[in-house]
C-alpha cells in the first residue's frame, strides 16, 4: 500500500509556540504523507507565496499549500469573535474558548503570519509511520 494511502502514516504537528502546552490540550495539526507530485505542487506554491508581494495572495497560496497535506486538527479553539464568525460560530457567553471544527479551506485562519509560514514550511517532513505500520514494509 502506498505510504500516502496508509492510514497509519499520519502525524501530529504543533507550532513551536505551543510546545509548553500539555499534550492532552496542545493544538495540533494532523498531517498525512504526501506523494512526490503533491510535494512538487507544495514547492511551487510556497515559492510563489514567498515571491508574492500581495499579502492576500500570499495567504491564498499558503492556504493551498497547507491543504495538500494537512487533513485535520485537534484542540483548536479560539475566543476571537472574527475567527469564530468565519467558522459560523458565536463567542461563548462566559468568554471561554470555542472549539473550531476542521475545515480544509480555513486551516490558516487561526494563525498569525509567522505561524502560517512555520506550519506550511515544516509540515511535509513530519509524517512518520508507527512501529506497527513499519512491520508491513
Amino acid at each position: 500500500m502506498p505510504l500516502s494511502c496508509h492510514p497509519d502514516s499520519r502525524s501530529d504537528y504543533w507550532l513551536r509556540g505551543d510546545e509548553d502546552i500539555p499534550m492532552y490540550s496542545r493544538p495540533r495539526f494532523i498531517v498525512k504523507s504526501v506523494t512526490d507530485d503533491e510535494l512538487s505542487r507544495w514547492k511551487e506554491l510556497t515559492k510563489q507565496a514567498y515571491e508574492e508581494p500581495d499579502a492576500k495572495k500570499t495567504f491564498e497560496l499558503l492556504s493551498e499549500a497547507a491543504k495538500i497535506g494537512i487533513v485535520g486538527w485537534k484542540n483548536m479553539a479560539s475566543k476571537d469573535a472574527a475567527i469564530l464568525k468565519s467558522f459560523g460560530l458565536e463567542p461563548s457567553t462566559d468568554g471561554s474558548s470555542v472549539s473550531l471544527p476542521f475545515a480544509a479551506d480555513k486551516i490558516l485562519l487561526p494563525l498569525n503570519n509567522r505561524e502560517m509560514w512555520e506550519l506550511v514550511y515544516n509540515y511535509p517532513g513530519v509524517v512518520r509511520l508507527t512501529n506497527q505500520a513499519k512491520l508491513f514494509f
